[in-house]
């Protein structure tokens, strides 16, 4: 379990420390799922807006520095943060090695080179469970993807020139960007049926990458 959070924000007014502490308070309250090492970077696009992208990460497959996230691909074009256990990663690595050098064992890397090869076409290739977001500067897009089954959750809140996503609710509320109420259809689906089943949260403007999408 690792956590992963970010903000993407078109707004030259708001300046890079407060965006950077924000981003602190999403990854401060995903300790829990990632206590083992922090990491984030902002990545600025073409078209003048921010990324500020963060991980917490618990070290399970390779546990060396070199699998430190957020990873980026040699150019640093291309930049992934990730929670995620990839079940076939090695034959994916076998199929890409010969047009990637490898620099770690990870199944992030192998994830990362996946969509550099294969674009978003690379999610029909991946077996496991994953939640993760990608950056790509060369076509300026930023995707969020969740595995099939929604094994590993993935949330977003987005309004006029904000976009704030984390694997967990409290992480977007400790930005304090967004301010909390209660969603009518949530919490009607909450009391029905014991759960939320639609893509809406308990809160309103927060929503949820149904399983087996991207966005």
């Amino acid at each position: 379990m690792c956590g992963i959070a970010g903000i993407h924000i078109n707004n030259p007014k708001r300046s890079h420390e407060s965006l950077n502490k924000e981003l602190q308070k999403m990854l401060d309250a995903l300790v829990h799922r990632g206590p083992d090492n922090r990491g984030e970077v902002q990545i600025k696009s073409d078209n003048g807006a921010n990324l500020y992208l963060g991980h917490q990460r618990l070290s399970i497959i390779d546990p060396s520095e070199g699998a430190h996230q957020p990873m980026s691909n040699d150019k640093s074009t291309t930049w992934i943060s990730t929670n995620s256990e990839i079940y076939n990663y090695k034959d994916l690595k076998r199929e890409l090695i010969t047009r990637y050098n490898f620099k770690t064992n990870s199944d992030t890397e192998v994830l990362l080179r996946s969509y550099e090869a294969w674009g978003i076409d690379c999610l029909s290739k991946i077996r496991g469970m994953f939640a993760f977001s990608i950056w790509d500067s060369l076509n300026n897009r930023l995707i969020l993807a969740r595995d099939r089954v929604g094994i590993k959750p993935l949330y977003y809140y987005f309004k006029k020139d904000t976009l704030l996503f984390a694997s967990e609710i409290r992480a977007i509320l400790a930005s304090k960007i967004y301010s909390p109420s209660i969603s009518p259809t949530g919490i009607y689906e909450y009391l029905s049926f014991g759960r939320v089943g639609s893509i809406e949260s308990i809160l309103e403007s927060i929503m949820e990458i149904p399983p087996g999408h991207f966005l």
